[in-house]
């Protein structure tokens, strides 16, 4: 799942723990000047600033997710 998307993230974990699982989330950091190199090497037109856009918001989000999953919250 993406990390911009922090409702959809928790409704995910909402719904596997009602299935029984136990939910842990790890997020791995990437600067954002490697993603808009990573972008840009692909082979395909692509808006560079929606890359930008992503990473700020999911990255903004790691205050949401750490309150979510407590302990359970990695960043890498």
């Amino acid at each position: 799942s993406i990390g911009r998307y922090s409702d959809y993230v928790f409704q995910q974990r909402k719904q596997l723990e009602l299935n029984g699982y136990n939910t842990i989330m790890f997020m791995l950091y990437a600067p954002l000047e490697l993603c808009v190199e990573r972008v840009n090497n692909r082979n395909r037109v692509y808006d560079e600033s929606i890359t930008i856009d992503s990473w700020y918001l999911s990255y903004g989000n790691i205050v949401n997710f750490k309150r979510e999953f407590s302990d359970d919250f990695h960043l890498v």
